[in-house]
């Protein structure tokens, strides 16, 4: 036992005291041998341990399973002689004994386990962060696509105003697109700008085939919260070119920011078809098309996931029994 190369220990639970120990414990604790032996685990452990329960109670429970049923393992705090913390594993196994109740310790250090976990946590973290980089980089030229689209039929009808206002939008919204192209968060104001310029081109563009609601929360103080950059403006635009275009009337989008709590919550409704007549008709027209934006998106929001809790539902709206548009409502923790 002496040369054992885990610290191991003897322990007496009707004293609570070690009655022997190997010297890889006497190192492990820093304690000589003759002084260890005078000590008992709970001696050798915090008040409380990392969670809040308290050590005295929790070993107790621990070492009665250990007696009853002939052995336990458990994740342990000890402490050396200078009350440094030693994270552990803790391997009880019951020693059979006619006059007392003994337990064979086995106390192995996972400091370097839990090293090489949070290192390991550290990586997948940035792993994540360069995955969203990647994805927002393909997101950025799907959203610059339409818009080009958008400034070429303006020129196609020979309309140079309408031409001229929409390069003008379509240049501020390049900008704040190539500022935050590389930015895991956006200001909440600096998204809404974004979104009231994407809009007004497609307003533009579809001649005002659509009027927009935006309404803010006036509690909500957009400049100091920061929101995952572009992730509603995909769903803004699939209600746009999917509900609203295809609708015979002039409809309506509106989009509702609002904060519950620690959570902002975004509403995107439109009065549009409703999401099964636009899949059928983008079948018959664009059978092999697929919507690059939203799955990226969606990729986005369950990698966002790992590290930030968000919510997303959508809902088929209906009116008298006939489908009167979609909503989106997406909550971001604060």
């Amino acid at each position: 036992m002496e040369n054992a190369t885990e610290a191991l220990v003897v322990i007496n639970w009707e004293t609570g005291k070690f009655v022997n120990a190997s010297n890889s414990a006497e190192a492990l604790f820093k304690i000589p041998k003759d002084k260890l032996l005078e000590l008992g685990p709970l001696d050798i452990s915090p008040e409380f341990q990392p969670d809040g329960t308290e050590s005295k109670e929790i070993f107790a429970q621990f070492t009665q399973q250990a007696l009853k049923k002939g052995k336990e393992s458990f994740n342990w705090t000890c402490i050396d002689m200078e009350r440094n913390p030693i994270p552990c594993e803790i391997r009880l196994v019951k020693i059979p004994s006619r006059k007392e109740k003994l337990l064979r310790g086995s106390i192995i250090d996972i400091s370097d386990k839990i090293e090489k976990v949070k290192e390991l946590e550290i990586a997948n973290k940035k792993i994540g962060e360069l995955k969203l980089i990647a994805l927002r980089s393909v997101m950025s030229p799907h959203f610059i696509f339409n818009a080009l689209n958008s400034i070429q039929y303006f020129i196609g009808k020979n309309e140079r105003l309408n031409a001229i206002n929409y390069l003008s939008t379509f240049s501020k919204l390049i900008r704040s697109i190539l500022n935050h192209s590389v930015d895991n968060k956006i200001k909440l104001s600096e998204e809404v700008e974004m979104l009231k310029n994407y809009i007004s081109l497609e307003m533009l563009r579809f001649e005002d085939k659509f009027d927009f609601n935006l309404i803010i929360d006036p509690e909500l103080e957009i400049d100091y919260i920061e929101i995952p950059s572009l992730l509603i403006q995909p769903y803004v635009e699939n209600a746009i070119l999917h509900g609203l275009y295809n609708k015979p009337e002039k409809g309506t989008l509106t989009i509702e920011i609002t904060e519950k709590g620690d959570v902002i919550y975004f509403t995107i409704q439109d009065d549009g078809i409703g999401r099964n007549a636009a899949m059928l008709l983008n079948a018959k027209s664009f059978p092999k098309h697929k919507s690059l934006g939203l799955k990226l998106t969606q990729e986005r929001l369950e990698l966002i996931n790992e590290n930030r809790n968000i919510s997303f539902y959508i809902e088929d709206l209906e009116k008298n029994g006939e489908p009167s548009g979609t909503k989106v409502t997406i909550g971001i923790l604060s």
